[in-house]
């Protein structure tokens, strides 16, 4: 069986918990993202109701696994040209063990730029 090797297009920032965009610049920038949006990729059951995010305002975003050490909390803008942000609620290794072809997936939901969800449009 063979697995996609992952291409990450986008070069995005990050704001380290509890950092956020609207506090000022980011801490971590130019980290390499693919933004995925495809409800396939999650279940209701990986995050925890406690964390008050319902799973359809969820987004997979993906990253190499050696980009960053990335926590709940964490915001992330995974394209620096537009000002969109995500708070990154759950994080996962995808197909680990396998060269070229492992990736960090983070389960995230769109916010402000003050890390509130769901964003306000």
């Amino acid at each position: 069986m063979s697995f996609p090797t992952p291409v990450f297009p986008l070069l995005g920032d990050i704001w380290t918990f509890p950092a956020k965009p609207s506090g000022g610049g980011a801490t971590v920038t130019n980290v390499p993202f693919q933004l995925y949006v495809s409800p396939h990729d999650l279940s209701a059951y990986v995050i925890p109701a406690a964390l008050g995010i319902a799973t359809d305002w969820l987004c997979l975003i993906k990253t190499p696994e050696s980009a960053h050490i990335f926590t709940r909390g964490d915001v992330i803008a995974p394209d620096n040209t537009v000002a969109e942000y995500y708070i990154v609620a759950w994080r996962e290794h995808y197909y680990k063990g396998f060269i070229d072809q492992a990736f960090m997936g983070l389960m995230c939901v769109q916010c402000n730029a003050n890390g509130t969800f769901p964003r306000t449009y």
